[in-house]
């Protein structure tokens, strides 16, 4: 935790009075929005404030002159993946002002978007709906009309939205609210008609990527029990189930599936998202590095040497989610991914940011006595029982239940349950 930590946000530069995200250190200093988004969400996530918040300014000098956010020629999903770090900062910053500058910014993005939306609904009415094709030479290694565009432009409405309200244009934000909805459902029928797939392209063969992300983080799709196949990506036995591999069977990746091990958390498969910590934890380098990237067969990384921020980010969110989920805004989820000796020695955290401000969690087990206090908020919680345990059948306490969760009403902070082996 200390060294992903120092390794976020040691990954950066100070120039002009800006700090600025950086990949790595060694062989590659410039900055892809691709890689700065995540490593502000993870600094925001856990309350390094100052640091996340200045990152975060500083994709504002990424900002063209029409509104959109580009660090690298056609690499389309740079807009969204902006203003979604916004909001991962700002908006678990709920007793601060969002400054006039961060909100001019979103909504000069958000109109340029929907012009570029506009313009394929006129000139390419099989694609309507969605984002100009792009052409990233990386990742995806693909020209076309790509998922993961559109997936991280929806999550940059969402964060809009939210933060336009809180500036106070309520009418702004209601219409960026408008576009999205609309834009969601334009998606989920694209997905529907493909038969529930959603291809890294709609134009032809690319590499999986941003459509890793159609769940968590962006919010694209609903995470709905149908789309657990989606998970088969990192639910393998080798070579390091948990992990996604990229290229080829044997290039293991830090952090392309970690989306989906979160994903997989929604999807109740708390198994893959062990699997994915213990493998990030064991590819840890003795200076507490992680690679972006390793052969499995030898362990080398070639030229792409430790450390990475945005793997070392990863790690960060994979355990920050897996116990305060709040990367949705309508609920938040307590103890998704735990470890039973978590239970059993107890744990907390202290004053972590989330949407709805500071929240401590404390949670242990005693027997058959299972117990959180947290910090209450005002939307619905989600606790999730210890690994193997499921609910007592005679218990009767009056909140909602399904085998191994407990809904709580809002403004609650502490449950006592007993449980059973399931």
């Amino acid at each position: 935790m200390g060294e992903a930590l120092f390794v976020v946000a040691g990954c950066s530069e100070r120039s002009a009075g800006h700090v600025r995200a950086i990949g790595n250190p060694f062989q590659y200093r410039d900055t892809w929005i691709r890689d700065a988004a995540r490593q502000v969400s993870a600094l925001a996530q856990w309350g390094l404030d100052e640091t996340a918040v200045e990152m975060a300014t500083d994709l504002l000098q990424f900002q063209g002159a029409g509104g959109d956010f580009t660090s690298q020629p056609g690499q389309l999903d740079g807009t969204g993946q902006a203003m979604w770090a916004l909001g991962e900062v700002h908006g678990r910053r709920p007793a601060a002002p969002v400054p006039d500058s961060i909100a001019s910014a979103i909504a000069r993005a958000w109109r340029w978007c929907e012009t570029r939306r506009a313009l394929i609904r006129e000139r390419a009415p099989e694609f309507a709906g969605l984002m100009p094709p792009a052409d990233p030479r990386d990742n995806e290694l693909a020209a076309g009309y790509l998922f993961g565009t559109d997936a991280w432009t929806l999550a940059g409405y969402r964060s809009a939205e939210a933060l336009l309200e809180r500036a106070g244009g309520l009418a702004l934000a209601d219409s960026v609210r408008r576009s999205a909805d609309a834009y969601a459902g334009a998606l989920e029928d694209r997905v529907t008609r493909a038969g529930g797939a959603a291809p890294a392209s709609w134009s032809g063969r690319a590499r999986d990527w941003g459509n890793l992300a159609a769940l968590v983080p962006t919010g694209a799709l609903a995470p709905t029990r149908a789309r657990a196949r989606w998970l088969s990506a990192i639910d393998r036995a080798s070579p390091a189930r948990g992990l996604a591999t990229y290229g080829t069977s044997d290039t293991v990746h830090l952090y392309l599936g970690s989306d989906l091990a979160l994903s997989a958390l929604l999807l109740g498969r708390a198994d893959l998202w062990r699997s994915a910590l213990d493998a990030t934890l064991a590819a840890q380098t003795g200076t507490g590095g992680i690679p972006e990237m390793f052969c499995w067969a030898t362990r080398s990384f070639g030229g792409n040497l430790p450390p990475h921020a945005t793997s070392a980010a990863a790690l960060l969110v994979l355990i920050r989610q897996a116990l305060v989920f709040d990367a949705f805004p309508d609920t938040l989820r307590l103890t998704l991914g735990t470890r039973v000796e978590w239970w059993n020695a107890g744990s907390a955290l202290d004053g972590v940011p989330t949407r709805w401000g500071r929240l401590s969690l404390r949670f242990h087990r005693d027997g058959d006595r299972v117990a959180w206090d947290w910090t209450p908020v005002p939307v619905w919680t989600v606790l999730t029982l210890p690994p193997g345990a499921r609910r007592a059948s005679n218990a009767r306490d009056g909140l909602a239940w399904s085998e191994t969760q407990v809904l709580v009403p809002p403004g609650r902070g502490h449950v006592e349950v007993a449980c059973v082996p399931r």
